[in-house]
């Protein structure tokens, strides 16, 4: 399942008690999502075993922002159907392999995404053009039909 802001808040104390450094537990959750704080920094999470259930939870969840990596690309599995849609789409794949334009698969491992085993897989995050400092390409997620590919 992809991760999103709400997921994260609702599982939050709701405290607002800035014992985090930041003001809000909804501001705490937008950098969760992002990457730029820990969830240890949320003292009331580990007080005693109120909120064990959520901080077990929280865990789970935001074990998944470390696959983020680079271009904040999330690529829900279980949703995927492995259409390769994104693959095809992809400004990428035509540069490397033009072969690809006639809506077959990559021959070649230059390119970004490749469907294995029926799921989409990253295999060369350093090619997607959101790694550079424009993060405005958006192609695989706007073609894909299962909503299987998010940004954050």
């Amino acid at each position: 399942m992809a991760l999103n802001l709400m997921q994260i808040y609702k599982l939050l104390p709701g405290e607002n008690c800035g014992k985090c450094d930041v003001d809000s537990c909804m501001s705490f959750a937008m950098k969760l999502l992002k990457g730029e704080e820990s969830l240890e920094k949320c003292v009331c999470l580990y007080e005693g075993d109120r909120y064990a259930a959520s901080r077990t939870e929280l865990e789970a969840l935001l074990s998944e922002t470390g696959k983020v990596e680079k271009t904040g690309l999330l690529i829900d599995e279980d949703r995927c159907n492995g259409c390769g849609n994104c693959v095809i789409a992809c400004p990428v794949t035509s540069m490397m392999d033009a072969g690809s334009l006639s809506g077959r698969g990559p021959t070649t491992d230059d390119v970004v995404f490749r469907v294995i085993n029926g799921k989409l897989q990253i295999t060369n995050l350093e090619k997607c053009r959101r790694t550079g400092e424009q993060k405005t390409c958006r192609v695989c997620a706007d073609v894909c039909p299962t909503d299987s590919i998010e940004f954050i």
